[in-house]
């Protein structure tokens, strides 16, 4: 496909995804405050020691499928070849499942060690959950599937809607039930029962029932499958390590509700992660397919426009955290507003990671080992880093090993790409986003000393003056081409003659 159809689909998937995730943010920011007011900072300690546990896990299960598979499904996207697909996902799911019963297998005959190392309590709650293994991988598995063919909108569904209102919905219920901290696992569990139904769903809206007849055991391609996916996978699960190391060290060293007050951070800085993984579906099956049609400067380009619309809508986010975090955090119960300080570190860790970590595909498709190398190294640093700073430092030593990590990691990364490809992912216009925001946090700092932000006027001009005002800043550093385009792409939304 040309570059031009490849922006096309990475900005509509994307726009999708990121439609999604504003759309999960009405039941997340609800659920927050459910979480905050009624079930209070240790049960959500232990929760988010679960969710940790349970996405580590289901890592490993997953085998690197939610990328590699694009690989060998590439060849087979036609509108009357969806029964090799189905073969594909037939073997991986082989794959995943045994991993994953031997994952289960093990948590549960190291629960005793587990409970020395963190509590009894965090230790109940990761054998509660650990079922949530399965179905967590599954449901990645076929959701991979209908990314392969570019619908986005089944994930959306299932990520978007399904996922946080029913966990919304049955964290309620089972409040009001009388379940205490154990309601916020169990409605975990139930919730991916019910995302893993739609993902079968979705499944069979872009597979034919009848594939599944044609369905044969094929021991070179399942041993093919697993050569290729084992870098990838590897890579997967160091960057989850790497991404959840400071939840381990942190829920070891200190007490639940510190582990809580730290996942209300990680919770709302989501909303910074969540604009680069809504590039992410849409991304790697474009890229996959991009590196086999075009040259490879061809996609460095277009890896580097990815990264400037990554940042464009990062920086922004970041700014309004940046000021408002402390106020944020106190949203959720009085015992979390220590965390203002923690949640502005961690976003700007998460936005330099968002934006520098794209130039990762070209390694994960064209060097696959080099990626789990670099990871692996950092996952040694951050790990020491991050363990003499929670020491001295508790939450926040947490989060300054997060920020410098990123940075360091992403260093590498970008060094790697240009001495093994000789592309840089990257352009001046990164810059101009820096710039917009490094404009709007000034203003916002000066303008609070004549008058308060943090109050509802302050909010009223957040909305129609300040993002404005950084949205006029980012438009004014475009080139007359790029302006130009933009004025027909508006015009062509608004229906406006061009």
């Amino acid at each position: 496909m040309s570059a031009g159809s490849n922006k096309k689909d990475i900005l509509k998937g994307a726009g999708a995804n990121l439609s999604g995730f504003i759309i999960r943010l009405g039941a997340r920011l609800p659920f927050l405050f459910v979480v905050g007011h009624w079930f209070g900072a240790d049960a959500f300690g232990q929760y988010v020691f679960a969710v940790t546990f349970v996405e580590t896990l289901s890592a490993i299960a997953i085998f690197g499928f939610k990328r590699s598979l694009f690989h060998f499904f590439s060849p087979h996207i036609k509108p009357n070849d969806t029964g090799q697909i189905a073969q594909i996902v037939f073997h991986a799911a082989i794959v995943s499942i045994a991993i994953a019963l031997a994952l289960v297998g093990v948590s549960w005959l190291l629960h005793d060690i587990m409970a020395q190392i963190f509590s009894p309590a965090m230790a109940k709650a990761a054998l509660i959950l650990s079922p949530a293994i399965f179905l967590f991988t599954f449901t990645e598995i076929l959701l991979s599937a209908t990314r392969a063919f570019r619908f986005m909108r089944y994930e959306v569904f299932t990520k978007s809607i399904v996922e946080p209102y029913c966990l919304l919905t049955l964290a309620c219920l089972l409040y009001f039930l009388g379940f205490s901290a154990e309601g916020l696992l169990w409605s975990y569990l139930m919730m991916m029962i019910l995302s893993l139904g739609s993902a079968i769903y979705a499944f069979f809206k872009v597979i034919a029932f009848q594939d599944l007849k044609t369905i044969r055991f094929d021991f070179s391609l399942m041993k093919e499958i697993i050569r290729f996916s084992a870098p990838t996978g590897l890579y997967d699960l160091l960057n989850l390590v790497l991404l959840r190391i400071d939840v381990y060290i942190l829920s070891a060293l200190t007490s639940e509700s510190t582990v809580g007050i730290y996942g209300m951070a990680l919770q709302i800085a989501t909303t910074v992660k969540k604009i680069r993984q809504s590039f992410d579906p849409i991304l790697a099956p474009v890229v996959s397919q991009s590196l086999n049609e075009n040259n490879i400067q061809t996609v460095g380009h277009e890896m580097a426009q990815v990264s400037y619309w990554i940042l464009s809508i990062q920086a922004l986010i970041v700014s309004i955290l940046f000021f408002y975090g402390e106020g944020l955090m106190g949203l959720f119960g009085a015992e979390f507003v220590v965390g203002g300080l923690i949640l502005s570190i961690i976003v700007l860790g998460d936005s330099v990671n968002g934006t520098f970590g794209v130039s990762e595909l070209l390694l994960i498709y064209k060097k696959p080992v080099v990626a789990p190398m670099i990871s692996a190294v950092m996952l040694i640093v951050h790990s020491i880093m991050c363990y003499v700073m929670i020491d001295q430092y508790g939450a926040m030593g947490a989060a300054i090993s997060i920020l410098v990590t990123y940075c360091v990691m992403n260093i590498l990364r970008l060094l790697s790409v240009r001495s093994l490809f000789g592309v840089m992912p990257l352009d001046f216009r990164i810059l101009r986003p820096l710039f917009a925001a490094a404009a709007m946090i000034l203003t916002m700092f000066a303008a609070n000393t004549i008058y308060p932000l943090i109050s509802l006027g302050g909010l009223i001009s957040l909305i129609f003056v300040l993002i404005p005002l950084y949205m006029w800043i980012l438009y004014m550093q475009f080139s007359k081409d790029e302006k130009a385009r933009l004025r027909k792409m508006l015009g062509k939304k608004f229906g406006q003659k061009n």
